[in-house]
């Protein structure tokens, strides 16, 4: 279980809370038998920081579980230090379920680069809806068109949830004041608000 003390949910209010102090105790559940708490752990160390983080993300890059070695990669991604590039590079390949290429996108979204953007509109173009969503909304400041295009196809989904979820998101990211207005009359209440707010915003 990674609830109660010790628990992931405790290693990441540590994290949250930016008290150096609170290192050590984080620190050590990087080597905890659970995999939720290494990987809350991993995230927690990148947040509190300190002289020696990088060494510490590098060694759980050889974690045996794949989800925690890919958050030390992000982590260390996001630190800008180079070592967590080659696996999350890796996962971008197409011998890789629409799962885990997504996984790498989410990843790498901090600092997007040309083949970043094209592996993130391949994902939202083709695939499982989720996958096709989760892309969608990652390209929004990058490729609105085609974040758009996802959107207004999934807003016809099988799934209750992916149909509100991709309504909801396209209403916030539109700029097409004849799309904003068919989505006034959504049968989604924060899909109407959505709507009206970026109208609001877009005409004022």
């Amino acid at each position: 279980q990674g609830e109660g003390a010790g628990g992931a949910s405790t290693i990441e209010a540590l994290g949250k809370s930016r008290q150096p102090a609170a290192l050590p105790a984080v620190t050590a559940k990087l080597k905890d038998r659970r995999p939720e708490v290494r990987a809350a752990a991993v995230d927690a160390v990148a947040a509190l920081g300190g002289p020696a983080v990088a060494a510490q993300l590098r060694t759980m890059l050889n974690d045996q579980n794949g989800f925690v070695a890919v958050r030390a990669a992000k982590a260390l991604f996001d630190l800008n230090d180079p070592a967590g590039a080659p696996l999350l590079t890796s996962l971008l390949s197409l011998d890789f379920p629409p799962a885990t290429r997504l996984m790498g996108v989410e990843a790498m979204a901090s600092r997007p680069t040309p083949a970043w953007v094209e592996a993130t509109r391949g994902l939202a173009q083709s695939g499982p809806a989720e996958v096709r969503l989760g892309a969608a909304q990652l390209l929004v400041p990058h490729d609105p068109a085609t974040a758009a295009q996802t959107f207004d196809a999934l807003a016809g989904d099988n799934n209750l949830a992916i149909r509100e979820v991709a309504s909801r998101k396209q209403a916030e990211s539109v700029t097409n004041l004849s799309v904003l207005r068919t989505l006034l009359r959504s049968p989604d209440r924060l899909t109407r608000v959505a709507a009206a707010g970026r109208i609001s915003d877009l005409t004022r």
